[in-house]
């Protein structure tokens, strides 16, 4: 039998009105008003197929009144209905991770890989420290037991007034009775968060997530008169734009008035790029010939999501198919950035590593030879490396050699290919909310150290892989504001958003793009995969499998060839000049004048930006 639900709230409600009743509170004691209540829970019916895997009241030590280490909780009744109750939680000190104050329900039922499963809840903010007066809470499933890997992880801000939202999502592996959990970190800020329901349900690997509703999770910073906004704009066209001025004459000199001029930007002086296959890149195929084409249209630069990773570089098959799409790239002028030369853990270098531990010196030099083996043939050819990737998690060759290293290991890359830039990359720099502190503590400290210790670095990597846990866009600018006093530009390395709320990868894709590209020291901006059937989270990608563009794609397209692109026609004055603002990149210019065309290419940058153009008959 199907019974009712909920789900995760939000501060906006994008269901239809009828699935998103109100309840209204009695202002005097503490009980819910159960006709309102009811209302609400009968407001919306449960798609069909669904089977209730959760209690239909929340636990009682959640309903029980009791104290928290960062609060309480507290039990409140709803008024006319005997055994309906609500769990009010009070958050009077910030813990220092969301999973500090956490409402936890073991499933208690087998689940299967490709199960669609259906969480619903009911709530509400009493009180928030936050500016926007909302709560957050993180509605999460998760294996049992460390390392307790998530399978649903998605922030929500919640309103001051009862909604009901519903969030559906995937199971990852097959769990046992008990193996699996899920519930609601509620520990992101000092608040006061009321619940009325938290129900799970599940619909069998026969039904698809696009099938069931899904309310649209939000984010500080999403409304379309939010105060970033304005300010961002002010910097990208201070920072992305100059003002083009061309100037057209005779043979003699002479200035030639009201000739039409037609600037057609080409190509973008800011890096746009994406991560590619070197095998897909040169597939001979109707899906490698759209893989190109994309490619070829839309990037001034791209990285090889895997090819160039130290395992893989010492396959002497795949090296020749890494080298051709290489030359590919190298043909349309496509930089290329290294990933990565060290990746310092046992999981993620070749095999053989992990059985000279205990010969550190012999460690050493196999380190060492790898990195003058990679970067000396491929002198001149990589734009950028990550020299490190990852250190704050994988650190196995540090824990053995010492920090020092690391800073070795830069020196030596410098050594290989003098020219190249050199990275550290790491994530959870600017994801899951901004709220990693220990990592963001780590990567600073860690430049820091590089920089003190001689290391040749050039910049810096910020992964920004995100769920549905976004970073709100004034936060993602606070952060890179850390890092600026370093003087060291700044690479969005590896972007997406695995999510299937398509709503909010949307709007975030649009958002994040524009804060990045509105910061002076990002220089570059590069996706981790564009389509769907070559993507490590599918989720995420901008084009399905059919080469359609998903609404991020969408969003992510337009900045590019729409928002961030000029094609401008003028037409010069008496001293036979014309000018206008435009973005920075390479141009066509055609300029028109008694039915004769001249045209010229030319490469926009804030030091070059006066042109001439001479018509010589």
């Amino acid at each position: 039998m199907i019974k009712k639900i909920a789900l995760i709230t939000l501060t906006l409600c994008q269901l239809p009105p009828d699935l998103c009743g109100q309840l209204r509170v009695i202002t005097a004691g503490d009980a819910v008003e159960s006709a309102d209540l009811a209302r609400l829970q009968q407001s919306f019916r449960i798609p069909p197929g669904g089977e209730l895997i959760s209690p239909e009241q929340l636990p009682q030590e959640y309903l029980a009144d009791r104290k928290h280490s960062h609060g309480f909780f507290k039990r409140r009744d709803v008024a006319g209905a005997p055994g309906r109750s609500i769990v009010e939680t009070a958050i009077t000190s910030t813990p220092q991770a969301p999973w500090g104050v956490q409402i936890i329900q073991q499933i208690n039922t087998p689940l299967k890989r490709g199960e669609t499963l259906f969480v619903s809840l009911i709530a509400r903010t009493l009180s928030s420290e936050d500016e926007t007066g909302d709560g957050k809470f993180t509605v999460f499933a998760q294996l049992s037991r460390a390392p307790y890997e998530k399978f649903l992880y998605t922030a929500v801000d919640v309103g001051h007034t009862w909604k009901r939202i519903h969030y559906p999502f995937k199971v990852d592996r097959d769990y046992a009775v008990g193996e699996a959990q899920f519930g609601l970190m509620l520990g992101h800020r000092v608040q006061t968060i009321q619940i009325a329901e938290l129900l799970l349900y599940n619909y069998g690997a026969g039904k698809s997530i696009g099938e069931l509703p899904i309310t649209s999770a939000t984010y500080r910073g999403q409304a379309e008169d939010a105060p970033w906004r304005a300010a961002a704009a002010e910097r990208i066209d201070a920072l992305r734009k100059t003002e083009l001025k061309v100037v057209v004459k005779d043979v003699n000199g002479q200035a030639l008035e009201h000739a039409k001029v037609h600037a057609v930007m080409q190509r973008h002086a800011f890096h746009f790029g994406s991560a590619v296959d070197a095998q897909l890149l040169m597939q001979q195929s109707a899906d490698g010939e759209r893989y190109r084409s994309v490619v070829e249209k839309y990037f001034t630069i791209a990285v090889f999501e895997n090819d160039l990773k130290w395992p893989s570089w010492e396959s002497v098959k795949r090296r020749e198919v890494t080298l051709q799409a290489l030359a590919w790239l190298e043909e349309r002028a496509i930089a290329v950035r290294g990933h990565c030369l060290v990746w310092p853990s046992w999981k993620n270098t070749p095999r053989d590593l992990e059985s000279l531990k205990d010969n550190p010196a012999a460690l050493a030099k196999r380190v060492r030879d790898h990195i003058l083996e990679q970067t000396t043939p491929l002198k001149g050819r990589i734009y950028e490396w990550d020299v490190i990737n990852e250190p704050y998690s994988n650190h196995d060759l540090m824990d053995l050699l010492g920090r020092q290293s690391m800073i070795d290991w830069f020196k030596l890359a410098h050594q290989g290919d003098p020219q190249a830039r050199l990275f550290l990359n790491d994530y959870s720099i600017l994801s899951a909310g901004g709220l990693d502190t220990k990592h963001q503590d780590h990567f600073e400290n860690t430049i820091r150290y590089l920089i003190d210790g001689g290391a040749p670095i050039s910049g810096i990597g910020v992964q920004s892989h995100f769920g549905g846990d976004v970073t709100p866009p004034d936060v993602v600018y606070n952060i890179l504001e850390r890092y600026s006093k370093f003087n060291l530009p700044v690479a969005v390395t590896e972007h997406d958003i695995d999510t299937h709320d398509k709503v909010l990868q949307s709007n975030y894709t649009r958002d994040f793009m524009t804060i990045a590209f509105s910061h002076p020291k990002v220089e570059s901006f590069l996706v981790w995969g564009f389509w769907e059937k070559r993507h490590w989270r599918p989720a995420s990608a901008y084009y399905d499998k059919d080469w359609k563009l998903t609404p991020a794609g969408e969003a992510w397209l337009n900045l590019m060839t729409n928002t961030w692109w000029s094609d401008e026609k003028m037409v010069t004055d008496k001293l036979g000049v014309a000018s206008c603002r435009v973005f920075l990149g390479d141009y066509t210019i055609n300029v028109t004048h008694n039915n004769q065309v001249v045209t010229q290419d030319i490469s926009l940058n804030k030091l070059n930006n006066e042109f001439t153009v001479v018509f010589k008959w």
